[in-house]
């Protein structure tokens, strides 16, 4: 962690430069350019994949959506899970078992600098959300906390005290209110972000909430509700659950709101489908959710994650169990094509094949989207111009790796990822 006066210096040095880039345990190189599909990808934009080598350190791998280049490796502390970016530039990332998050400007590609943020040993972070330029948010499994990071200082300003195992966060889009899935205690806490205030849900809460999603609108809530198969809606006006909670497939673990179609995607893991729950608010500004699939939209096995391109019209679910993304077309809310993520026929000789995709993201620009292969450790780039895999690029090894024995260099463990914004 280099100290704050260095920082400060680094900044005003670099004024005026031209940017150049923009739960439990979750279950998260150089390629060749992809002719464009259409849409300006942007210089800013990197897709940043997290990946664990047990208890060595992690990294962050950076790669450029417009040229599909590693730009930059970071390094993070051990077995990071989970990263949001905060007010605009900075990336933040949860290492789970050291108790630390890893904090670096989002600009800068190699070579720039990362600061450590220790939190109350025994916190377990899981998840980092922040909607705001002040304060950036840590969801503490193992605590039952969320610690309040000041994105002025860089430094844990203050603990708060929610439910038991907190999994998910959600802040609204204006910063006003945090609202945290308590898988421990089947419950919600309120988080007033103007005075660190806190209420509680339980009412029409289902069993083991396993993850959180607010509207774009910051109208309602969403909980998926692991053990009951049911969705519950939160009112934000009232913080009150509305009607009863929706019944989706075996399993909810992963939600997705789609601001373009107004509506909520729901991965069904144990149940190997996803749900579609449309998204209305009536002229009294209640919430009243209705099912847009009276039977699930059948996937492949072990669903974990979601993306959904910016203009809506599709949604890529990541199948862990059968190495796979199944797209989803949204006019039909059919799958219209499954990527096998196994099949490496016409790329580059020794290209490995993609093992348990657990994380996914899109590019802004709806180019391409981007898979974590825990069981592989690689990552994968897919084509959305035809929907086919374009490559499956290896995660780098630790820093730690002597690479004088690369067998005794641990295997490394893609588990999340996310594009700049």
């Amino acid at each position: 962690m280099r100290p704050r006066t260095a920082l400060v210096s680094y900044l005003i040095s670099i004024c005026g430069c031209v940017l150049l880039s923009g739960c439990g345990n979750t279950f998260r190189p150089i390629a060749q350019a992809i002719p464009q599909a259409g849409g300006d990808p942007g210089l800013t934009k990197n897709a940043v994949i997290l990946s664990a080598y047990g208890s060595s350190p992690g990294t962050a791998t950076h790669i450029d959506v417009s040229g599909d280049t590693t730009v930059a490796v970071h390094t993070l502390g051990a077995n990071p899970v989970h990263a949001g970016f905060a007010g605009g530039v900075r990336f933040i990332a949860a290492n789970k078992t050291e108790d630390t998050l890893t904090e670096y400007l989002t600009f800068g590609g190699a070579g720039i600098s990362t600061i450590t943020i220790s939190l109350p040993t025994g916190s377990c972070p899981v998840f980092v959300q922040s909607r705001e330029n002040l304060n950036a948010y840590v969801a503490n499994n193992c605590a039952g906390t969320v610690s309040v990071i000041s994105l002025t200082t860089l430094n844990l300003r203050n603990t708060v005290a929610v439910g038991s195992g907190p999994v998910g966060l959600a802040e609204l889009p204006g910063g006003s209110k945090v609202y945290v899935a308590n898988q421990g205690s089947n419950s919600v806490t309120v988080i007033n972000t103007s005075d660190l205030s806190t209420s509680t849900i339980t009412a029409g809460i289902g069993s083991a909430p396993s993850y959180i999603e607010a509207s774009s609108d910051s109208a309602c809530v969403y909980i998926a509700n692991q053990a009951s198969g049911t969705v519950s809606t939160i009112n934000t006006a009232t913080d009150t659950v509305v009607a009863a909670p929706l019944a989706v497939g075996a399993g909810p673990n992963f939600l997705r709101f789609d601001a373009t179609l107004r509506r909520l995607y729901v991965v069904n893991t144990a149940g190997n489908s996803v749900s579609v729950i449309a998204h209305i608010v009536d002229t009294a500004g209640n919430c009243t959710p209705s099912l847009l699939t009276t039977t699930p939209i059948a996937v492949g096995a072990q669903p974990t994650s979601m993306a959904v391109l910016a203009d809506g019209t599709r949604a890529y679910v990541t199948n862990r169990g059968s190495n796979s993304v199944s797209v989803i077309d949204a006019s039909s809310l059919q799958v219209r094509k499954t990527i096998d993520l196994t099949n490496v026929s016409g790329l580059p000789s020794g290209t490995a094949t993609g093992l348990g995709p657990i994380s996914i993201d899109a590019a802004p620009d709806s180019s391409r989207v981007y898979t974590a292969n825990h069981d592989s450790g690689n990552f994968s780039i897919i084509q959305t111009g035809n929907d086919s895999l374009f490559n499956n690029v290896p995660a780098p090894q630790t820093p730690t790796c002597n690479t004088s024995q690369p067998a005794t260099c641990p295997a490394p463990q893609p588990n999340f990822v996310l594009v700049t914004p």
